[in-house]
């Protein structure tokens, strides 16, 4: 059954890849810089191997993909595998720049840490939300037992809900599909009847409904308390996306549209300078999944989540560093101290941190990883424990790419194992 099911899975890459081919020939490719182009693989750091790594591409389920790995803060091996395993220049790699689905998570939660290191702006992980959308509580007057009995009482959930809970997706709030799966759906869509700008849609989720309490003893109309109830979406991205924007923006007296509160912070020429990294749709951005990347600048980005630096930048101080890599949600490590309203890692052993999942291996003697995960597979990892970051650049347009991708790091004999191996054998 397993082995069928694998070639199921394959015959669906196959037609998927087909028609992603298809798509990239409905218009020309856009002219990419090559600002992050690494050394060219023959120029590369002597005394490592990678023949292992290369195996364990090569053997998995993915008919194409590329990966970039960082060692102490130099490129140590860049390459492609399967249908890109020819592509060894940088402008063949550089062609292949797509959506990274809910890596674009990560990003966004970079951009507000960055923000909080912004001293002009005073942005805290401590604010409320509502401090930044003046408007919360009227759109959403959801409230949670107060817990203090009797008499029971409620607390509007606005009044306590942080930047914090938005990060880490501990808000409780009712999941919600993008479009087009929710053609509805304000996010990702740009429908002029719908009014789908960045403004209008960022409040439109914050009157979104927040999951009732599942203890059995609360009033059935309470809510679940902010930092009670992890929930995997899009609702919460959006709204840090508007609250960041307008704290910026307030700050700084500006006008900035969210696009380019994104050059400011992340991919502009005075931040990382990632020429190749864009946000989409226009007008209507999407925090949540609406980045696109291509493998090197993908690359520059591991290695900042790593160091906080890029392109003689601080893009995270190192509070900031500690910040997004604090479990808020034990999902594995401590299931009991936390509800779920919804998550897509019910098969994996993962944590989430802010903007990044957690994986503790049973192993001790095997690195700690922070993982940046996109539906199809597009994931930035890295171990502070050995001082390397890595990113994987895949485009599997079935929506369980993101299960094999992380499996194929994570599972004993995957890529964190191996280049762990390779930083212990050049320390």
């Amino acid at each position: 059954m397993e082995e069928t099911m694998t070639l199921i899975r394959m015959s669906w890459r196959k037609a998927s890849g087909l028609c992603a081919a298809i798509s990239l020939m409905a218009g020309p490719a856009l002219a990419q810089d090559t600002a992050n182009c690494p050394p060219a693989q023959g120029a590369l750091p002597d005394g490592y191997d990678w023949s292992d790594v290369e195996d364990a591409l090569d053997n998995s389920s993915f008919l194409r993909g590329a990966l970039i790995i960082y060692h102490k803060g130099d490129v140590a091996y860049w390459g492609g595998f399967g249908g890109w395993s020819g592509d060894d220049t940088c402008a063949e790699m550089l062609s292949h720049n797509f959506n990274v689905a809910s890596l674009s998570k990560t990003m966004t939660a970079a951009i507000a840490l960055s923000e909080t290191g912004d001293t002009t702006t005073g942005f805290s992980l401590d604010d409320l939300v509502k401090e930044h959308i003046t408007d919360a509580t009227t759109l959403n007057s959801s409230e949670y037992d107060d817990g203090i009995s009797p008499p029971e009482q409620g607390e509007p959930a606005y009044d306590h809900m942080t930047i914090g809970h938005l990060m880490s997706m501990t808000t409780g709030h009712d999941p919600i599909q993008a479009f087009p799966l929710n053609p509805l759906s304000c996010i990702n869509n740009t429908a002029p009847l719908l009014g789908s700008d960045f403004e209008t849609c960022g409040e439109a989720m914050i009157a979104r409904a927040i999951e009732a309490d599942a203890d059995p003893n609360n009033d059935p109309d309470y809510v679940f308390k902010p930092g009670d109830a992890f929930s995997y979406g899009p609702m919460a991205w959006q709204i840090l996306g508007l609250a960041s924007l307008n704290a910026h923006n307030l700050s700084y007296t500006e006008d900035v549209t969210f696009t380019e509160l994104v050059e400011h912070y992340l991919t502009g020429p005075d931040a990382c300078n990632l020429p190749n990294t864009v946000i989409m749709p226009e007008d209507n951005e999407w925090p949540a999944g609406g980045f696109e990347t291509d493998l090197f600048d993908g690359g520059v980005f591991a290695q900042a989540l790593l160091s906080g630096q890029c392109n003689g930048k601080t893009l995270l101080t190192p509070s900031s560093l500690n910040d997004m890599r604090i479990t808020q949600a034990p999902l594995t490590s401590s299931p009991e101290d936390i509800e779920v309203v919804s998550t897509p890692a019910k098969k994996l052993d993962l944590d989430y941190a802010r903007g990044l999942w957690v994986y503790e291996p049973e192993d001790t003697g095997l690195s700690k990883l922070y993982l940046g995960v996109g539906a199809f597979g597009a994931i930035a990892f890295f171990s502070p424990d050995r001082d390397w970051a890595a990113y994987i650049h895949l485009n599997d347009q079935l929506l369980t790419g993101y299960v094999d991708a992380t499996e194929l790091i994570i599972l004993d004999g995957g890529l964190g194992e191996l280049i762990d191996a390779q930083a212990d054998a050049n320390p």
